[in-house]
């Protein structure tokens, strides 16, 4: 396991199960020993590019870094019915919560937004974690060209980073904006 350069040599060579790609000079590493991971017993952490580690492998799930700050899951618990829980924080460069573990899911940071689920809805936080748009939505995309896509039910539709819906849900489908335009479906009947 390494990493090769542009030649096809070997630039880092690698003594964890798993790596990812660098995002703002890091990347996620796997822990699970010679066999890989085996579900709960596999960690993650981060390298910088000369392969020195810089946090620790600790995290169940560990995200790139975006915005400076990468989403993270802490712990996961076997709920009754055998499903796995997990808790959703962001962390700094320096492996440091900078929002506690407290979503059931996060997203990417975008605009200096990101989406969290908190219980089965999602909403929008700002880079301190703070809640800015409340969690109302199905499914939330991040931001691209200040709008996101969001679902309510089984439509969806855009809102700016106010929250403040700019396109009503009507669509079956909604990507993210690009150079001013986005690919969106409508549902045949």
């Amino acid at each position: 396991m390494g990493y090769i350069d542009k030649r096809g040599q070997f630039a880092l060579k690698l003594k964890f199960s798993g790596a990812g790609k660098f995002s703002e000079g890091l990347a996620v590493v796997e822990n699970g020993g010679a066999c890989g991971c085996r579900f709960a017993y596999c960690s993650y952490g981060y390298i910088e590019r000369t392969g020195k580690v810089v946090i620790k492998p600790q995290f169940f799930v560990a995200n790139d870094f975006s915005e400076g700050l990468a989403s993270v899951a802490t712990y996961a618990v076997s709920d009754i019915g055998g499903d796995i829980v997990d808790k959703w924080g962001y962390v700094d460069k320096l492996g440091q919560f900078v929002t506690k573990p407290e979503f059931s899911e996060a997203s990417n940071f975008s605009e200096g937004l990101a989406a969290v689920k908190i219980g089965n809805k999602w909403g929008y936080i700002d880079r301190t974690g703070k809640q800015v748009i409340a969690a109302q939505f199905d499914l939330a995309d991040r931001f691209s060209q200040g709008l996101a896509a969001v679902k309510v039910g089984d439509k969806c539709g855009y809102l700016d980073r106010v929250g403040k819906v700019v396109v009503k849900p009507r669509f079956s489908f909604c990507d993210t904006f690009s150079q001013g335009l986005a690919v969106v479906a409508i549902a045949r009947s």
